[in-house]
Parts: C-alpha cells; structure tokens; sequence
C-alpha cells in the first residue's frame, strides 16, 4: 500500500477501479494483525523460484481471459508479487523461464513504454533475463520491446522424419505393389485391400476424399496417396522436450541434420547407393523405428558421427557432409547455462538471428541473444523462390480438387511465421497476385512490379489478407508493399487480364 500510494494517482486510479483495495485480493491473509499479501515460493540459498502471479483473481469469472487483455491492469497481486522480488528479496536480476509469460503482453504502449506502464512497474529496474525457444523470434522480440529483456536463445526440441508406422508402411508396401501387378484378380484384391486399409486410417478422409470417390476415381486417388504417405514420412517429429543447457543425445542429433539438409541430401545418398532414379524419392519411407537404417542416415553416421573421410564421393554429396558436421557440433554446443551466467555477471552475450533451426541451420549454436532480421528483406530471395513454387502447388492442389483455378484465396500474416521463414507467406501472396519484390544491391525489398499475364501463365487470384497486431507492429513497410502489390494487380490491363479477378473483387 505504502508502495501504491507513491505512484501516479492516474496509476493509483487504474488500479483500484479494476481491482478496488488491496486488501481485497485473495492472496491477502492477516498476519499480526496486519494484511500481507501471500507469496508463493522456494528458496535455494539466495535464489527465489516464483511461478509468475496470475493476471487476475481467482473471483474473476474469465480470469485466464485475461492473460491476453490488452487493456485489463494486472491485479495488486501480481504487482506485489514483482514488488516483493524487487524489494524484500532485494534480488540483483529477475530471469524469466517459460516462453510467452504475461509481463512483456501487460496493457500499455507498444513501443517506449515509460515507468508507469503496467510492465515497466512490474519489473521496476531489475535486469531481465529470458531464455527463450529459439524459433519463437515474433514473440522472443516482443519480450525485449515490451518487457526489457535480455533474451538467451535455447534449442527447439530435436527432430526427425516422422517415418510410417506399421499400417502406413503396409498400406505403402500395398501401393507399390499393386503398381507393379499386372491386370487380373490380383491386381483386383489388392486394389480392395488398398481401399479398406486407407479407410480404416481414415488417410482418405485426411485427405478430403470420400470411399466412394476414392473408388470410383482410384489411379488419381493412388497418386494423391502416395505424395500423403511422403508427406507424413518426412514432416520433423519432435523427440521429447529440450533441457536447458544439455545437448541432445548423439542420434538426435543426427536425426536433426538430416531433416536441416533436406531431399537434396536424401536424393543424393540414395543415388550414391545405387538406388535407381526412379524410386529415389522413397529414400525415406520406411517405418518410423527403422530410420537409423536408411541410407541417408548411414552415411551421416559414417561421415560425422565416426569421421570417415568424404574423399571419393560426389561434390555434392562432399558439400553437404562438410555442412552437417558443423551443425552437428553446433547442436551439441553447450553455451545455454554459460550464457545466463554471462548475462547475471553484466557482461556482453553475442547476438544472433533465430528462427526455426530446420529451414534456418544459422540459429545454431543457441546461447545467444535473438534479435528478428531486418524487415526490408522479406521475402528474401530464397524465400522469394520458396513462395513461387508452393503458390503453384496450391493452385494445381485446388484445380485437383475443384477442376476449377482459384478467384481469391485467404493468407493469414504471423510474425513469428515470417521471421521462421523469411518470408514465404508473403512470397506465396505476391506470386498469386502476379506480382514480384523488387530488390536492392544489399537484397531489401524496394518496391514490387508486376508479372505480365503471358509470362504468368494462368489467371491472378485475388488475395485477403490477415495480419495480427504483432505483425503489423513488426512489418510496417512489408505491408506497404502488399498493399501495392494488390493495386498492382487490381489495375493490370492488357493480353490475358481481360478477367481479372483481383480487380473483379
């Protein structure tokens, strides 16, 4: 109370037409005649362990509503709570654990929060530290703009394809099979089997086709569902949780740069085995428990793990050897527990980018102070050719479906997307628009131009777009540039743009 009445009276206001008194939070007992507030907590020498307060009461009839207000003042609790850490525990840093806590999302401005906003009185001038996931850039910068963290990046979980399980590499097994037969009662039988087995999964239905449909079309279903079967197999499963400061166990390790290095590596290893062309997409597609079997797999455990020399295998190949040991080595790094004891002793932590560690081997080693990259290059040029191809599969997936070309499609904008991939969501919307970046000698984007009809190929498709309040606070000037792609194309004339539905809509 002593501390409340020191504050603004705006401050003073804010809290008590929201909460009333003090002393009517329900974490508030008589002690000696006096009210105190209950703080939670285990005491490791000079170490307290708190669980963040609740941004509410327990009489608040939509209190985990709260967590995510953007105008509802935390509770005299949660302040108190912050207030005793600061004050009675006289603690030289506060260090965050858990990603997404509610300090940094408090009410107030979004950017120069001053002393009185609802965050800023929380943590008052304790340094804040934060390890934090290191895909989670978005929300890892929404904790340094908002709640004056000093972030530590720690690894994601480790991954691996996901593989087939037992039915998946039966039904597999079965596709292929029935490739192979000739025409004929057995071909017939399998055909039934294929059918009643995907039925039983209920793949068909995942996949938006019905038994009868299925049936009735089924050379076209037998196509879409070998590339689910692929799809499955090779989506990154992660292996259990991360532990802060311990590196993954050597075979997950290993599972994680096989997924960094992608189907060219695949492709690649399963061609230098001898595997002809035409089935060397199936490099992967075995059961989940006999991946460490595969070829790709065994020549990573060759080449990094035991060290053999690449000398005699193809350039390609040799490249993405030399790659996969030094993300190896970067994932076994141990510089997560260092690195908070580095920011607690005040000293400087290097920086890097972060992101999601498959498509973005550079997050590695973690240990390091995130920072987003810089907006003017989204999408960048990798990016860029990453959007043009997955737009065009989105286009051929709805004529499969519909027999028809797209009019408008949605396209929701996260930040924390974008800064995972650099910008393909908008790469995807860009090329639907039949539009294109226009980038400097340094790779930002300047502008966008527009794709002639012909050199296009296909119709423009109109594009809605969603963007969260994050997004727009963290690419101002990428949305500037969707928006004059979407004038762009709403305004394009001439050969082929006779019908054009982005300036029908």
């Amino acid at each position: 109370r002593a501390w409340l009445g020191q504050q603004p009276a705006a401050v003073q206001t804010a809290l008590r037409e929201r909460w009333g008194e003090p002393e009517a939070s329900s974490m508030v007992l008589r002690q000696g005649g006096q009210a105190v507030f209950v703080v939670p907590r285990l005491m490791l020498g000079k170490i307290a362990i708190l669980p963040q307060p609740p941004r509410g009461e327990k009489w608040e009839p939509k209190e985990k509503a709260l967590y995510h207000s953007s105008s509802a003042w935390p509770s005299h609790y949660y302040l108190a709570a912050y207030l005793w850490a600061r004050e009675q525990q006289a603690s030289d840093a506060l260090v965050h654990f858990g990603t997404h806590g509610s300090q940094e999302w408090l009410p107030g401005k979004e950017l120069g929060l001053s002393v009185t906003d609802p965050g800023m009185l929380a943590v008052g001038d304790l340094p804040v530290a934060y390890p934090y996931i290191a895909d989670n850039i978005g929300e890892a910068q929404q904790a340094k703009r908002r709640g004056r963290a000093v972030i530590i990046s720690h690894q994601t979980p480790p991954f691996k394809p996901a593989g087939l399980h037992q039915a998946l590499t039966h039904m597999h097994d079965l596709l292929h099979a029935w490739l192979a037969q000739d025409e004929g009662v057995v071909k017939d039988k399998m055909k039934a089997d294929l059918l009643a087995a995907a039925a039983k999964e209920r793949i068909d239905r995942d996949m938006g086709w019905t038994p009868e449909r299925a049936r009735a079309e089924f050379p076209a279903f037998v196509d879409a569902l070998h590339n689910q079967l692929h799809e499955l197999a090779e989506t990154a499963q992660p292996l259990g949780l991360h532990t802060l400061g311990r590196a993954p166990e050597a075979q997950h390790r290993l599972a994680t740069v096989l997924l960094m290095l992608g189907r060219p590596f695949w492709e690649a290893a399963a061609l230098h085995a001898g595997i002809p062309a035409a089935d060397v997409d199936e490099a992967l597609l075995a059961d989940y428990d006999e991946l460490p079997g595969t070829v790709p797999y065994q020549l990573l455990q060759r080449h990094v793990v035991q060290g053999e020399s690449t000398q005699g295998l193809s350039a390609p190949l040799r490249e993405a050897l030399d790659k996969a040991r030094t993300w190896y080595a970067a994932i076994g790094a141990d510089q997560e527990l260092p690195a908070l004891l580095t920011v607690l002793a005040g000293r400087h932590l290097p920086t890097s980018y972060g992101g999601d560690p498959i498509k973005n081997p550079d997050a590695y080693p973690t240990g390091r102070n995130l920072y987003g990259f810089d907006p003017s290059r989204v999408p960048t040029k990798q990016a860029w050719a990453a959007g043009k191809e997955a737009a065009e599969q989105l286009i051929a997936e709805h004529r499969r479906l519909t027999g028809q070309q797209p009019k408008k499609l949605a396209v929701s904008l996260w930040s924390v997307e974008t800064m995972r991939h650099q910008g393909l969501l908008e790469a995807q919307a860009l090329w639907l628009l039949g539009t294109e970046p226009v980038w400097d000698e340094g790779g930002r984007v300047t502008g966008v131009k527009l794709v002639p009809r012909k050199e296009l190929g296909r119709e423009r498709v109109d594009v809605v777009l969603s963007a969260t309040g994050l997004y727009r606070d963290h690419f101002p000037n990428t949305m500037k540039i969707l928006a004059q792609a979407a004038q762009l194309a709403a305004r394009a004339t001439g050969d082929g743009d006779e019908a054009n539905p982005v300036a029908a809509h």
